[in-house]
């Protein structure tokens, strides 16, 4: 299940201009629509609801957000930003299943409340090697964090800003 979950994101971080409708690139906002994405606002007071507590965000995303979007289903709460360009993903997923275990190769941090997080990048030899994960247990939720772009040290950085914010 963990795999199928990241093939989703990692699927979801790389531009998605593949989708096309009579002839025309489908936008943005219409390439999310079709992969069951509503309004972020929409769908966060709907996962607050079937999960009966209040969901805290980030404060801060790692770059200037054009798009948000928001889909519940029933392994939680998925966000995705995009950047004015649309080359720049930023998505966050929530779930109040705790995390089963995490890659051997991912690296540990503490934020400065002391909650450990674990901050994964997707192999160099892959498709999409500027991909970082950042899992963490906070607030009775496990929070995915992903971003892509930027050099590895930034996308940690950036990641455990994201991650301080919330």
């Amino acid at each position: 299940m963990r795999v199928a979950s990241l093939a989703v994101i990692i699927m979801l971080t790389v531009q998605p201009s593949i989708y096309a409708f009579e002839d025309r690139e489908l936008s943005i906002t219409e390439v999310y629509e079709k992969l069951g994405y509503t309004d972020l606002l929409s769908a966060l007071d709907q996962y607050e609801e079937q999960i009966e507590q209040q969901v805290y965000l980030p404060s801060k995303i790692p770059f200037q957000g054009e798009h948000f979007f928001g889909k519940v289903n029933e392994n939680g709460l998925s966000i995705a930003v995009v950047g004015e360009d649309d080359d720049r993903v930023f998505h966050v997923h929530l779930t109040s299943e705790s995390r089963n275990e995490l890659p051997s190769d991912s690296h540990t941090y503490e934020l400065s409340d002391g909650t450990e997080v674990f901050i994964v990048d997707v192999d160099e030899d892959s498709k999409d090697p500027d991909v970082s994960w950042l899992y963490m247990d906070k607030y009775d939720q496990t929070y995915s964090i992903v971003i892509n772009s930027y050099q590895q040290e930034v996308r940690h950085y950036k990641l455990m800003g994201v991650a301080e914010s919330i």
